[in-house]
């Protein structure tokens, strides 16, 4: 019930609807405010102020215990302060957030200045330090090769029927690789192996390394050991890692007889055939304390007898256009100068 007003007095004692923003003062004990345009029939009083839109307040009255609204007051004003005022204060917190963006903006542009320079620093160092380390392990790789070289050379050393077999073996390799298209990493491996094949014999005892004579069954076994070996020994360097099969497999025999595993074929790696087949010219064409250094005609007929049982043909038949191009089937075989013609072993089996 409307208890006082002093516009159109007539609605005192007039009860109204306790719904809208009325109501929510008095349901909630708080004041409600709202800006609204006066365009209904019971806003006919309000409209007379000669405002197009009113801001319209209810603040409720309270109770002597201030705890429950028993009535509220209604007040009409003109809102344009107070819409000059909101529109103040948007412009200043526009610029206030304006401004905040812009100190955040330049503080992150200063933090990616900074941690783009502390970066760029340390990659520096860090490209510094790999090159650094890089040079390093190069020094050690070319130390570790060096030492395996020594410890190859202690091999032919021990047998001087042998001196210098490792490295014409290589050479021969290389040559045959180079035939049949190998180029990078796979003819590297194919030098090394060719170089290190017979490194395993450090653990055969020089008695069996250098008898004149066949091998008994016992000893034989322990030579066969020495692809595996040197395998092993060789597997110890990152740089010769890709040689490690070549060496293990280089005694493999094409129709499957060989050792150490018995691998018969395609089966067999590419490179280890290709240093068997040059292990094997190298030691039919040089006096070994087992059998007299074969005629280059010779050597080459066990070759193309073996071809296809012992050797892989297409290694074969690299290894003579390489020997057509450079003339070697002209040139006298590598000999010792003591002859020891003791046949024992098949001449076309290196040891």
């Amino acid at each position: 019930m409307l208890a006082w007003t002093n516009r159109a007095r007539r609605r005192i004692g007039h009860r109204f609807q306790l719904d809208g923003n009325l109501g929510t003062a008095l349901q909630r004990n708080a004041a409600v405010a709202e800006i609204e345009i006066p365009d209904q029939e019971e806003n006919a009083v309000e409209r007379s102020l000669g405002f197009g839109r009113l801001l319209e307040v209810y603040a409720p009255i309270e109770d002597a215990t201030n705890q429950r609204a028993i009535g509220a007051y209604e007040i009409y004003a003109d809102p344009k302060r107070s819409d000059h005022l909101i529109s103040a204060n948007k412009h200043a917190i526009w610029a206030a957030v304006t401004l905040v963006f812009l100190v955040l903006y330049l503080a992150l542009a200063m933090l990616v200045r900074t941690a783009s320079r502390t970066l760029r620093r340390q990659a520096a160092s860090l490209t510094a330090r790999t090159a650094e380390l890089s040079e390093a392990y190069a020094v050690l790789e070319q130390d570790a090769l060096e030492a395996v070289e020594t410890l190859n050379a202690t091999v032919d050393a021990r047998d001087p029927y042998t001196a210098g077999h490792s490295q014409r073996v290589q050479e021969i390799a290389v040559s045959i690789a180079r035939e049949l298209g190998l180029e990078g990493r796979e003819l590297d491996a194919v030098g090394h192996a060719g170089l290190f094949h017979d490194i395993g014999k450090l653990g055969v005892p020089d008695a069996i390394l250098t008898k004149p004579a066949k091998l008994t069954v016992q000893e034989y076994e322990l030579m066969k050991q020495h692809p595996a070996d040197g395998a092993k020994i060789v597997a110890k360097f990152g740089r010769l890692r890709d040689a490690v099969p070549l060496i293990r497999h280089h005694h493999e025999r094409w129709d499957g007889d060989g050792y150490p595993h018995r691998l018969q074929g395609s089966s067999i790696p590419l490179g280890a055939a290709i240093v068997g087949l040059a292990d094997a010219w190298d030691a039919m064409t040089t006096d070994r304390p087992y059998h007299r250094a074969l005629a280059p005609r010779e050597a080459e007929a066990e070759l193309r007898k073996n071809r296809g049982t012992q050797f892989a043909p297409a290694v074969v038949d690299a290894f003579f256009h390489v020997l057509e191009r450079s003339g070697a089937a002209e040139r006298d075989p590598i000999r010792t100068t003591q002859r020891l013609p003791v046949p024992a072993r098949s001449e076309s089996q290196p040891a």
